[in-house]
């Protein structure tokens, strides 16, 4: 990443080996710099979002994967590597038994008004 090559981003096929730094510095006319989408995300918050009053912070974020950029007295940390901040993968069991006993107060016997499960309209 120091050197401005995007290299093998799995959400962006295609763009294996792609000098992202330099044209995107070439189209704009100034100088750019290339970096972690949480990295990016966190030195936004700084300095313009919510932190802007804050010398430390911890900036999570989930989404396809998760992660969390750091800047502690107003430095943001990289790392030895660059990966100061990766949390990993989060792993999900998935199972075919039901996760409340159907004999619960708990059970529901219609969707949540927040499921994502939609009615079908009906045949007018």
């Amino acid at each position: 990443m120091a050197a401005g090559w995007v290299v093998d981003p799995p959400e962006l096929r295609g763009w294996g080996r792609y000098p992202l730094r330099d044209r995107l510095s070439e189209a704009a006319g100034f100088p750019a710099l290339l970096d972690k989408d949480v990295t990016a995300a966190v030195v936004a918050e700084r300095w313009a979002g919510a932190a802007t009053d804050s010398r430390n912070l911890l900036f999570f974020y989930l989404g396809t994967g998760s992660g969390m950029g750091l800047v502690v007295e107003d430095t943001v940390l990289r790392g030895v590597s660059g990966n100061a901040g990766e949390v990993g993968g989060l792993g999900a069991a998935f199972s075919t038994r039901p996760l409340v006993d159907e004999a619960s107060p708990w059970a529901r016997s219609e969707p949540s008004p927040r499921s994502s499960t939609r009615p079908t309209p009906s045949a007018a």
